[in-house]
């Protein structure tokens, strides 16, 4: 999967020059540090026809397909063996979404047994502002489409006054929980301080149970459940978690 890295690199940095700016770093953040010696490794265009790739990803047990979010509300198709983007999205949510700066589609996960169940999970702000957790189904007649409808809203999460720090990540764990990193709830230094508290799920890692959206239990309950905190916290103090993934 080091192509599919790379290319991830290549469309969250915007050299392919279609990526809007705003889910990334921002003034005062930490800058990204220099690119490695261009020597050491050859750059190919892979495809130029995407609007806002924020994220990519393949399913399980699939070497065939690379799965690009758009900011805007799609995700379309590369065909590795031919080479080539699908015309036609996998999904296409542009109706149930707010797109631009921080907002849109920032993410999406497989479930690990995709290929039986056929259900992905993807993460979005919707028209009000506020991030949304949803499963999604892949249609049964058709492997490269998926139904437009939510099969169920997992976790819709208040957002209030401020449209930036939404997180965005979402990513299956060795125990078969799904993580999720939502923002602080946005503006500059956390006003609120919502990322300490325990009463509310901005500034959050949060470990869910793929099936109910609730408290993920697999192995144990969550951290701060005996402290009266949000069952479904896993860890405080975030900023923007943006982007995290597991070490294998």
């Amino acid at each position: 999967m080091r192509l599919a890295r790379f290319i991830v690199l290549l469309l969250v940095a915007g050299l392919t020059g279609t990526v809007s700016g705003g889910c990334g770093l921002e003034t005062g953040d930490d800058q990204l540090s220099a690119p490695p010696d261009s020597t050491a490794f050859t750059l190919q265009l892979v495809t130029a026809n995407l609007a806002s790739p924020v994220f990519m990803t393949a399913a399980p047990n699939d070497a065939t397909r690379l799965f690009i979010v758009e900011q805007r509300g799609r995700i379309r198709i590369f065909d590795v063996a031919g080479g080539s983007l699908l015309l036609t999205p996998f999904l296409d949510i542009g109706s149930l979404i707010v797109s631009g700066g921080e907002q849109g589609l920032l993410g999406m996960a497989f479930d690990p047994s995709f290929g039986m169940n056929g259900r992905f999970y993807v993460f979005y702000t919707n028209p009000s502002g506020n991030p949304v957790i949803a499963r999604f189904l892949r249609s049964i007649g058709d492997q490269n489409q998926a139904d437009p409808a939510p099969a169920a809203i997992l976790q819709t999460i208040s957002h209030p006054n401020f449209s930036n720090h939404n997180g965005g990540m979402l990513a299956f764990g060795p125990d078969g929980c799904l993580y999720a990193g939502i923002g602080d709830g946005g503006s500059g230094g956390d006003p609120n301080d919502n990322a300490q508290s325990l009463s509310t799920k901005l500034g959050k890692l949060l470990r869910l149970d793929p099936s109910t959206g609730g408290a993920c239990t697999n192995g144990g309950i969550n951290p701060f459940v005996l402290l009266g905190g949000v069952q479904e916290i896993w860890s405080r103090g975030l900023r923007n978690p943006w982007r995290f993934s597991f070490d294998r």
